[in-house]
């Protein structure tokens, strides 16, 4: 009998909440608990439908967070839902169920304003444009010194020389050259430079399409290790949490409306961050496009369920229960993803606009300009002087061929005449050679003949 009349002994459950979008959305005052929504109201409820049937009733009130807080410190209420931090000062003496969300700590900062005015130039840093006009350079004096010639391809004058390089290297980085190379170097350095630019090129415009179609995401603060110098705000219960981080934390009170003003400081300048529990930084950031999450969690904290003193055992014992379970058939992250993560205004829009408008390619414009001018001018105060650099180049020239020709008319002359000496030379010795054969048989002929005339008249030797 006494089985029977233990559901008449006990008392409906009073549970309370505060509104914090997306967590839990209630107007302050209300008992009706089916006009609340949220991700707690749907945790919740579906623990509760688990409970036995005796425990089901409740009585649900929707307050001010300090009223709720103050409610459960005196056990005016059983259970407390929303966001309630395990780190919550004031409710020490408290239970708490298993954790209910991972509401770690993430930063919140403003979002660059890029302009497209100079899109053209973001794809590279610095770094590689200065790298690319340094292989420019290197390209024009190496097809320079391969083609230099009176007659070839590049002037042999190293000015005019460079010039006309410098413009074919410049062409051929999009693979128009307008010089037809004739050496072997010349022709392999220009195809392993045309193989460099086509990297080059298929880099810039990869990226530049990226650039007009991602997202662009960026902020003076990535992660918690740029905040050190940094002015973050954040609650009053983190703040000491914050302060191994950051040397000029900015403490906030624990409410929504605080919570706007520290997003009203962030955009008008006052802190240059605000470190925030994950759900409530996810639910302003993508309701604002101007706002970027930056970095993972770096401060741990969770929010859970809050009991009285005078809670049953069995109701919290139950309801941490039922909590696990449902965490293990991911029911927190399926109601994480329908309260948190899906925005029911859009996704931001960071792309360039389509089509693009003369903003977008205002920087291509100023380039073109510039060069017009620096070009001009350049026309105008060195024309002169690069015509009389040619000319002189020329008459240079012609007196250089002028000279080469008499040295070759000089160097002709010297070999007919050394040729023409060679031959009269041979010729003047063939005649000596001719008289020494002469005289040698006339002296041989004298000689028989004075023997004869010795021999005649009986003289003898």
């Amino acid at each position: 009998m006494l089985y029977l009349l233990l559901p008449l002994c006990i008392t409906s459950l009073k549970v309370v909440t505060s509104p914090w979008a997306p967590l839990v959305n209630c107007t302050i005052g209300s008992n009706d608990f089916s006009q609340a929504s949220g991700y707690y109201i749907d945790l919740f409820y579906k623990i509760i439908s688990n409970l036995p049937s005796e425990y089901q009733d409740f009585d649900f009130e929707c307050m001010e967070f300090d009223k709720m807080i103050t409610s459960i410190q005196s056990n005016e209420t059983d259970i407390a839902m929303g966001c309630i931090s395990i780190s919550e000062i004031g409710l020490q003496n408290s239970k708490f169920s298993t954790p209910t969300y991972d509401s770690g700590l993430v930063l919140v900062t403003m979002k660059n304003k890029l302009s497209l005015f100079w899109v053209i130039f973001q794809p590279f840093d610095y770094s590689m444009w200065i790298f690319i006009l340094i292989i420019i350079t290197m390209n024009s004096h190496l097809i320079w010194m391969a083609e230099q010639h009176e007659d070839g391809p590049v002037h042999i004058n190293y000015v005019i020389g460079i010039i006309e390089s410098l413009q074919h290297s410049l062409l051929s980085l999009f693979l128009i050259g307008d010089l037809k190379l004739r050496t072997v170097v010349g022709r392999t350095v220009q195809i392993a430079y045309w193989c460099l630019g086509v990297v080059i090129i298929v880099s810039y415009l990869s990226t530049i399409t990226a650039t007009l179609s991602i997202n662009w995401l960026s902020s003076n603060i990535e992660s918690y290790e740029d905040i050190k110098d940094k002015k973050i705000g954040t609650f009053s219960y983190y703040l000491n949490s914050l302060e191994v981080y950051s040397k000029y934390p900015v403490s906030y009170n624990w409410s929504y409306s605080e919570a706007e003003k520290m997003l009203e400081d962030l955009r008008d300048g006052v802190i240059d961050g605000a470190a925030m529990p994950y759900p409530i930084a996810v639910y302003f950031a993508k309701s604002d496009c101007d706002y970027l999450i930056a970095g993972q969690r770096f401060i741990i904290d969770y929010f859970s369920f809050v009991f009285s003193e005078n809670i049953d055992n069995f109701v919290l014992q139950k309801i941490t229960q039922l909590n696990i379970e449902l965490y293990q058939i991911n029911y927190h992250r399926k109601l994480e993803n329908k309260f948190v993560l899906v925005s029911s205004t859009g996704a931001c829009n960071y792309s360039a606009n389509i089509p693009l408008s003369v903003e977008a390619i205002g920087g291509m414009w100023a380039a073109l300009l510039c060069s017009s001018i620096f070009g001009l001018a350049g026309a105008i105060f060195y024309k002169k002087k690069l015509q009389n650099l040619e000319i002189d180049v020329v008459n240079s020239l012609k007196e250089k061929k002028k000279k080469n020709l008499l040295q070759a008319a000089e160097v002709d002359l010297v070999t007919k005449f050394e040729k023409k000496l060679r031959n009269s030379e041979q010729k003047f010795t063939q005649k000596i050679e001719d008289l020494r054969e002469a005289l040698g048989k006339n002296l041989e002929l004298a000689s028989l003949l004075r023997n004869s005339i010795y021999q005649s008249s009986g003289i003898g030797f």
